[in-house]
């Protein structure tokens, strides 16, 4: 019985470090692990639009040219981009400009919606902004 203890404790730690201290293991109650290794991302469960953002993006977003995006960050700041020369373009105009409401240190954005298509697909794994 000892040994089985043991082996999943080494086990569990070496997902831990694998895993670079991944919050996944928090929801088992085991803390995260700062090993060598962590990537500074959290998993994030889920990605919602507040009112302000739904708002924009249920009405005008809608009618924008083509070649658009729309970013947002878990916190709830989102950025819009469109009638830009390419879809990656507008991609990373969208985030842009979602990271400039970001604080350093929150979670960053990401891509909710190219298009009129909603692509972001959770959970996943987000950096922290760190201001640049």
């Amino acid at each position: 019985m000892v040994n089985q203890r043991i082996f999943a404790g080494l086990v569990l730690m070496s997902a831990s470090v694998i895993l670079g201290g991944c919050s996944i293991l928090g929801g088992l109650g085991l803390p995260e692990v700062p090993f060598f290794g962590n990537t500074g991302k959290q998993l994030v469960d889920e990605i919602s639009l507040d009112a302000v953002a739904q708002q924009d993006y249920s009405g005008q977003y809608q009618n924008d040219a083509p070649n658009k995006a729309f970013a947002v960050a878990p916190s709830g700041e989102y950025g819009v981009a469109f009638g830009q020369p390419s879809q990656q373009q507008a991609e990373q105009e969208a985030l842009r400009e979602c990271r400039n409401f970001l604080q350093p240190g929150s979670l960053d954005c990401t891509i909710y919606d190219i298009n009129g298509s909603i692509v972001v697909i959770t959970p996943l794994s987000l950096p922290v902004y760190n201001g640049n």
